[in-house]
């Protein structure tokens, strides 16, 4: 393997890594923001509740239902949003 083959695996993978999480944050802030009464715990439970559904529905049933799941978890966000 090449030293510039090694490099470029491991900014995928440190981009892999950091990216999701980033986006988690972001999405963490924002309901902060965009609900003054909400502690940053809060918001970060309300932002984990999709995910770690997700993650359940995706262990557990057939890919058929977890496109239903997305389906439904994109809706609590969009409805999260209009209600803040």
């Amino acid at each position: 393997m090449s030293l510039v083959y090694v490099i470029y695996q491991a900014a995928q993978f440190f981009a892999s890594i950091i990216g999701p999480g980033t986006i988690f944050m972001m999405i963490t802030g924002a309901l902060q923001v965009a609900i003054k009464s909400l502690s940053l715990s809060d918001c970060l439970i309300i932002n984990l509740i999709p995910n770690l559904i997700f993650v359940i529905v995706s262990f557990n049933v057939k890919s058929s239902t977890q496109v239903d799941e997305v389906d439904n978890i994109v809706q609590l966000n969009t409805f999260e949003t209009k209600v803040s």
